[in-house]
């Protein structure tokens, strides 16, 4: 299991590199890391040409991009998102769940939690979402009698 924090939480006086290697380093994820994180560079091109740059000078979606690698580098079967998406330009949006279909497509269980998830249910497969306590659903609540 890995977890996406919102807000990234990246090491940011470390590179690029240096944060996916954090994602690795127990059992068979630290056998496979350089393979892993050739994998990782598939998905995010843009982190291989900055892979020795510090994680804290990247824009937001760069940022999002090694968050989600270094959870895909302890090759996790369920893999949690806490607001993949906050704060980032629209065409990024779609390309952080873009990835992240990939990701299910490939095999990993993905959990998603977002306040308003209106906005990317649009992005997901259908299923249970609880979008606050004792609500199921991204429609409006039932109103009460």
């Amino acid at each position: 299991m890995a977890f996406c924090p919102e807000a990234r939480r990246l090491f940011v006086e470390m590179t690029v590199e240096e944060n996916l290697d954090m994602g690795s380093l127990r059992g068979d994820a630290k056998q496979m890391q350089r393979t892993d994180e050739e994998m990782v560079f598939g998905l995010f091109p843009r982190l291989k040409e900055r892979r020795k740059q510090l994680a804290g000078t990247l824009s937001g979606g760069e940022q999002q991009m090694v968050a989600i690698g270094r959870g895909l580098m302890s090759l996790p079967k369920l893999l949690m998102f806490d607001e993949p998406s906050l704060g980032l330009a629209p065409i990024l949006v779609r390309e952080i769940f873009d990835v992240i279909r990939k990701i299910q497509k490939e095999g990993t269980t993905v959990l998603i939690g977002r306040a308003e998830c209106e906005a990317d249910a649009r992005h997901c497969r259908p299923g249970p979402m609880c979008s606050r306590p004792a609500r199921w659903s991204c429609r409006e609540p039932a109103r009460s009698s």
